[in-house]
């Protein structure tokens, strides 16, 4: 008798816990179809924010790169005056280099003539 008993109160105990669930389940979904106007109402007036946010934001993305641009172009323009100074001092030497090289250059024998002994 007593392990019937224990029987019945697990399965009334589990019956209970199904109904729970299934009127918590309902309940949630009444909940959500009388909230559903009031969230579409709130999707409609959000998307002219969000046209506003995406266009700001592209203004904004649009001038910082006008602005980055700018900047690359003068470091461009600095870079290229940098090598320019250094550049311009070792000339000389190129010059002296190139001329030592066409004189040895110059100075070689072709590859098909050999000395004549």
């Amino acid at each position: 008798m007593g392990v019937a008993l224990l029987a019945l109160v697990v399965i009334g105990g589990l019956a209970m816990l199904a109904i729970g669930a299934v009127a918590w389940l309902v309940i949630r979904g009444l909940v959500w179809l009388v909230l559903l106007p009031f969230r579409l109402a709130f999707a409609l007036l959000a998307v002219p924010i969000f046209l506003l946010k995406v266009v700001v934001l592209a203004v904004v993305g649009l001038a910082l790169l006008a602005v980055l641009a700018v900047l690359a172009a003068g470091g461009l323009a600095v870079g290229l005056a940098l090598a320019v100074g250094l550049l311009i001092p070792l000339l000389p030497l190129l010059f002296v280099v190139a001329l030592t090289w066409l004189i040895v250059h110059l100075m070689r024998r072709p590859a098909g003539i050999q000395a004549r002994s």
